[in-house]
Parts: C-alpha cells; sequence; structure tokens
C-alpha cells in the first residue's frame, strides 16, 4: 500500500487495525517513526523491507508473529522492543540490520526462522529463551560482533551455519539437550578458543569448525560416528579425544591443523578419508589401528614433521602399485614405516618402480623400529643448478648451501605436481644463497618458519610461487622478488612490515588476511597490484603508490579498516571494483588525472571519507561507487561527466545507521549538467555558480580547525 513512498516520514496506524500485510511498507527510505496499535496481530512478509531511516520500534503485546523479511536491510534499526506474546520470528525477518547491538526475545518465543539475524554485524549478545523450541539454519551466520550466547535446554539441534562467521564469539553454551550440530554451525568463529561438547551429542556436520583458528582443544563424548572437514584449518589446535563410537575419519577432517601434536584414533574406525591429515605439520608420529579397512592414498599428505606411522595390513591395495608413494607424499621428514610384512613389501615394491624411489630410498619401511641417519636435503640437479625440494633435519637455524655436488642451489621447490615441500622439525630460520633465483609454489607452506632472508640481509629472487608462505602463522620476515604469485603470503597473521622493492607484480590474494600488517613500502618497479592482494590486512594504516603503478585490482584494500592515507600517483589509470571498500578510516582522496572511470562499488562503505577530488578527465561512475559514505556531505563533478551509475551516492547501502545526503554539484552548459538533469538526481545537485570558487574553498579548508565544518558550506 505504501510500498516505496520514499518521503513518507511518520505513520500513525488506526487502533482497529489487525495486521500488516505484505510489502506494506517496503523501501520507504525515509520513514522515522510508526506507532503500531495494541490489537495488531501479525506483521506480514517484507512489511518493513530497505526502511533505512527507522531507528526504533516497539511490537505491541498482541503481536504472535514477526513474517519473512519483515525488516530486512533496515540497516539504521538500533532497537527493538518485542512484547510478551510473540510467538515466531520468520525466515530472514532481521537479516541486515546492521545497527542491531541487543535484542531481548520475550519467554513466548518458539520458533526463530532461517538466517533470522544474519549479517547483523552490531549484534554482541543474546539470551534465547526457555521457550525456544527450534532455531533455524544460518540464524546468526556472519554476526561479526556477536561475543557470548546462552541456548537454552528446549534445543535439540544447531542447523547449517548457525554460528558461522562470527568472529569476536569467545564463549558458547551448549545445553545437554543438543543432539546434533550441522554443516558449518561454528565454521569462520575465529575467537572460539574451546567449546564442550554435550554427552547427547550424536552427529556433528561436514566442517562444523572449519576455520576456527583460535580453538585449542576439543573433546568429543558422545556417540558420534563419523568426522568430515570438521576441523579444518584449525591452525591453533593441539588436543583432540575422539568418541570410541566412531567408525570414519572423513575427507580433510584435520586438514591443515598445522599444531595438532598428537592424536588417537579410537579401534573402532574403518575408514580414513583423503587428506585426512593434510598439512599436519606438527603431527610427528602416528598408529593407524588393525580395524582399518580403506585408507585414502592422500591421508597424510604434506605431514611434513612426521617421521613414524605404523600402518595395519593394507590388502586392499595390492593393485596400487603407486600406492606407498602417494601415502608419503611430503612427509619430508619420515624415517620409518611400521607395518605388517606383506603391508611393508608391497609399499617397498611400490617406492622401488617409482620415479620418486631416490627421494625415499633413506625410509626405513620395516616390521620394527630401527634408527637410521638421514641426508638433511632431497634435490634434483638440473641443467639450471640445484633445486632442493626437501628437508629433514632438526636445527632451528637451517643456512641453505650455495652449492650442491658442485653446481649452485637455484630454487627451493614445491609444487603442487610434485607434493614436495620445504619443511623440517623446529625450523625457525631460513638463510637463502645469493644464488638462489626462486622460491616455489608451496614451498613453506603451513610450516613454523619465523625468519627467511639472504646471508648478507636483502635478497631479490625472480619470483616466488603460488602459495608460496601461505599460513605461515609465525612468519615475520620475509625476502624481495620481482614477481609475487598468487596467494604467496596469504594468512601469514605475524607478519607486520614488509619492503618490496624491486618488485614488478604484486598477484591476487598475495596478503590475504595479514591481519598484523601495518606498513608496506613498496618500491619504484611495482606495476600492478592484483585482485584482493591485501584484502582483510586490517591493521595496514596508509600506502604510497609508486610512479610506475597503472592499475589496482579489485578488492585490493577491501576490509582494510585501519586505512587512513592512500598516496596515488598520476600515471595510475585503473582502479577495478570495490578496490577500497569498507575502508572505514580513509578520510581523504585526490584520484589521479588519467582516472576515466570510476568503477562498481570502488569506495563502498568508507563511513569515513569526507573528501575526495575527482579528476577532470574523469567520463563515468559506476553503481555504488560511493554508497555508504556517511561523512561525504558534498562532491563537485568534472564537466564531462558521461555517466553515473545507479546507487552511485545512495544511502541505502548505510553500514551504520545514521541517515545522509550527499550534494552534487555540476557546472551549467556543460555533460556533466545535462545528464544531472535526469529524474534520478532531482534535488540532489546544484550548479557550479552556488559554490565558491574551488580553489579558494581548497585555501579555506586548510584555515578550519575541523576538517567536517568545511562541508557545512555545501
Amino acid at each position: 500500500m505504501f510500498d516505496e513512498c520514499k518521503d513518507l516520514r511518520e505513520i500513525q496506524l488506526p487502533a482497529n487495525i489487525k495486521s500488516i500485510g505484505e510489502f506494506a511498507f517496503q523501501r520507504c527510505w525515509r520513514l522515522e517513526e510508526i506507532h503500531l496499535p495494541d490489537g495488531l496481530e501479525s506483521i506480514g512478509d517484507f512489511a518493513f523491507e530497505e526502511c533505512q531511516n527507522l531507528r526504533e520500534i516497539t511490537l505491541p503485546r498482541s503481536v504472535k508473529s514477526i513474517g519473512e523479511g519483515a525488516f530486512i536491510r533496515c540497516s539504521g534499526l538500533s532497537k527493538i522492543h518485542l512484547s510478551e506474546g510473540l510467538e515466531s520470528i520468520g525466515d530472514v525477518a532481521f537479516d541486515w540490520c546492521q545497527s542491531l547491538k541487543e535484542i531481548h526475545l520475550p519467554d513466548s518465543v518458539k520458533s526463530i526462522g532461517n538466517l533470522a539475524f544474519n549479517e547483523c554485524w552490531g549484534l554482541k549478545e543474546i539470551r534465547l529463551p526457555a521457550s525456544v523450541e527450534s532455531i533455524g539454519w544460518g540464524t546468526f551466520n556472519e554476526c561479526r560482533d556477536l561475543r557470548e550466547i546462552y541456548l537454552p535446554d528446549s534445543v535439540e539441534s544447531i542447523g547449517w551455519g548457525t554460528f558461522s562467521g562470527c568472529e569476536k564469539l569467545r564463549e558458547i553454551h551448549l545445553p545437554d539437550s543438543v543432539k546434533s550440530i550441522g554443516e558449518r554451525a561454528f565454521a569462520g568463529c575465529y575467537s572460539l578458543k574451546e567449546i564442550e561438547l554435550p554427552e547427547q551429542v550424536e552427529k556433528i556436520g561436514r566442517g562444523a569448525f572449519l576455520d576456527c583458528f583460535s580453538l585449542e582443544r576439543m573433546e568429543i563424548k558422545g556417540e558420534v560416528r563419523k568426522l568430515e572437514e570438521t576441523f579444518g584449518s584449525c591452525s591453533n589446535l593441539k588436543e583432540v579425544k575422539l568418541p570410541e563410537t566412531l567408525i570414519e575419519l572423513g575427507d580433510r577432517v584435520f586438514g591443515a591443523c598445522t599444531n595438532l601434536e598428537r592424536i588417537e584414533i579410537p579401534k573402532q574406525v574403518e575408514i580414513i578419508g583423503e587428506g585426512a591429515f593434510y598439512g599436519c605439520s606438527s603431527l610427528k608420529e602416528i598408529e593407524i589401528p588393525d580395524s582399518v579397512k580403506v585408507m585414502d592414498r592422500g591421508a597424510f599428505f604434506r605431514c611434513s614433521g612426521m617421521r613414524k606411522i605404523r600402518l595395519p595390513e593394507l590388502r586392499w591395495i595390492e593393485s596400487d602399485e603407486e600406492y606407498g608413494v602417494a601415502l608419503i607424499t611430503g612427509c619430508t621428514s619420515l624415517e620409518t614405516i611400521l607395518a605388517p610384512k606383506e603391508t611393508a613389501d608391497l609399499i617397498k615394491r611400490g617406492l622401488e618402480v617409482s620415479d620418486f624411489y631416490p627421494q625415499w630410498e633413506d625410509v626405513q619401511i620395516v616390521a620394527e623400529k630401527e634408527e637410521r641417519e638421514v641426508s638433511p636435503y632431497a634435490y634434483e640437479v638440473t641443467e639450471e643448478g640445484v633445486v632442493i625440494y626437501g628437508y629433514r633435519g632438526n636445527e632451528k637455524i637451517v643456512e641453505i648451501p650455495e652449492e650442491i655436488e658442485g653446481k649452485p642451489v637455484v630454487a627451493l621447490e614445491g609444487d603442487r605436481e610434485s607434493h614436495q615441500g620445504f619443511v623440517g622439525e623446529g625450523v625457525k630460520e631460513v638463510i637463502l644463497p645469493d644464488t638462489l633465483k626462486r622460491i616455489g609454489s608451496c614451498a613453506f607452506e603451513g610450516t613454523n618458519v619465523q625468519i627467511v632472508s639472504g646471508e648478507w640481509g636483502e635478497l631479490l629472487l625472480e619470483e616466488i610461487g603460488e602459495h608460496g608462505f601461505k599460513g605461515c602463522s609465525q612468519l615475520m620476515t620475509i625476502p624481495s622478488a620481482k614477481r609475487i604469485r598468487e596467494g604467496a603470503f596469504e594468512g601469514c597473521t605475524s607478519l607486520w612490515e614488509i619492503g618490496l622493492w624491486g618488485t614488478e607484480s604484486i598477484e591476487d590474494r598475495a596478503f590475504y588476511g595479514c591481519i598484523l600488517l601495518s606498513e608496506v613500502e613498496l618500491g619504484e618497479d611495482v606495476e600492478w597490484i592484483g585482485r584482493e592482494a591485501f584484502k582483510y590486512c586490517n591493521n595496514l594504516w596508509e600506502i604510497t603508490f609508486p610512479s610506475t603503478l597503472e592499475r589496482i585490482g579489485s578488492m585490493a584494500f577491501e576490509e582494510c579498516r585501519s586505512l587512513k592515507g592512500v598516496t596515488m600517483n598520476e600515471e595510475l589509470t585503473r582502479i577495478e571494483s570495490s578496490a577500497f571498500e569498507n575502508c572505514v578510516h580513509l578520510e581523504e582522496v585526490q584520484l589521479p588525472k588519467g582516472l576515466r572511470v570510476l568503477e562498481r562499488g570502488v569506495f563502498l562503505g568508507c563511513t569515513g571519507l569526507w573528501h575526495v577530488e575527482l579528476p577532470e578527465g574523469l567520463k563515468e561512475i559506476e553503481d555504488r561507487a560511493f554508497s555508504g559514505c556517511t561523512s561525504l556531505k558534498g562532491i563537485i563533478l568534472p564537466e564531462e561527466i558521461e555517466a553515473i551509475g545507479v546507487d552511485s551516492f545512495q544511502k541505502e547501502e548505510i553500514r551504520s545507521g545514521e541517515a545522509y545526503e550527499v550534494q552534487i554539484y555540476g557546472r551549467e552548459g556543460t555533460k556533466t549538467w545535462e545528464l544531472l538533469q535526469d529524474e534520478r538526481y532531482r534535488g540532489k545537485w546544484k550548479p557550479w555558480k552556488e559554490v565558491e570558487d574551488y580553489r579558494e574553498y581548497r585555501v579555506k579548508r586548510e584555515d578550519y580547525s575541523s576538517r567536517r565544518e568545511i562541508y557545512h558550506i555545501f
């Protein structure tokens, strides 16, 4: 009835209203206040969808149900009062209510729908009453500020993704009534250190605790029979106690648990899946019980710290001569395989006929423990020089030799085809020789190395390969290279300062998720920065682009929430979509003269951005380029603008809950002025003559003590 009444600010409903229908006030963007009568019983689906200015609402005691999407994307809604009598909250009811910080659910609530509070980023705490009988899937997904939650005894299951992405969730109390935990239920709960599972739990879904980086220990007491990808990338997990009822350890159940030191596999387990212990670089030895009937050939892939494996009788692999090679691929510290005679002979025969046999000839395949000296390096001599594939020693500081067999050492490799890695028990520092040209793909991935540097300090390599240091959570010092390939330093969470002298290209996700990285010094040779290259570098506060830089990839600096200063060079001709999205502390930007297009969402959600200088040659501003820039009060457009995208300056993308308007200015008689005659910009622009001379304005801006005050002249 009132949907898309964009100027409606307040409404008083009559006392005889029993229900508010579907889409009744949808997209009433300026609606600030509504009075609901005491006789109201239901709120229909999407009734208040995208009412951005609605700050507070009180539901009378007579309301029994809130429909699907009733308050979806009400980004300014910070308070809602729910009264006794409310029984159900529909699917996506409060989805994207990002200003909502707390909510009290009355004791009458019985059901909460799917994704009901999805992406309520400001929600910090919620208590569910004892009356709640069911919680839908994804209910609190991406509630990034949620720190603590209490579940009542009436809850029996936690659905798919219920708490996925709750980055600050530190504590959760699971009642004894819980019997099942769904897929990805707690995935991405980065701050969750410990959780006690009730004894009644019978099922844990795939990836239930995936990417819980802070989780240190876990005990599963219930009658769980299968686990799959359950603890993937729980890089801080050190200890797990598994139930005796367990039958299957599925694919990647402990994948990339780089700190897992010990595990006891229950004697009832029959199946061990693909990559079950992939990348468990701290695991030194493991005993596979005789009950195991099927074990995937990649179960121990890249267990670089593994010294000893005890295997059961594996008769089913008789026709697979490559099984033995695949089984120990990436186990570069392996010394001994203990197995029944038939299995030992089978694996040994497989290794002997394999092209990889020279790399594994020192591994003992015996029925009892034997000790022997092992060579510290696995390497290959090529025409180019020596390529080192692995290190088996126990030194904490490893100095790579300049020569082996009279030839220069030119590379440390660990590519995806050979599945090798340069790792060693306890290695903390690696000193590289001057002869080295490249560090290959995955060479140090997932290791505990802290310092990698040249013998005399600075060393410029030709290349650091894909995922070369991915997930090296203790890495603090790195070498420089002309080409830094995709994901080379992704997830290096201890890296805080880098100097990239001589670097020419920084590829996609190169420093993705380096959360402590605060200073980046780019040399004068960098030509392009790839997609998501510095995304989630939350501590990065300033960056200066060299004169050689021509392109910044999409989402390159997205979510760099501390970034305040960006100095752009004049040669920069392309800044791709969402490059600076959600850089909430970015204040001023002077865009380069050669820029012709501002791509989609390039400054989306930059709530601190208060001043932008657009170049005179700019031709197009794409969709949502400045949406959500709540501090931006006015912007002067160049004369030759040919297109302005949908919602480029719209307030519906606001994430702080505050209303705002952006005043647009254009010079009369120009292409820009003609474009602004479109009804979409009615009331949102003024002719240039109403603004004082721009140069004079700039001088005055410098005289103001408060930078924000200057925008009051618009």
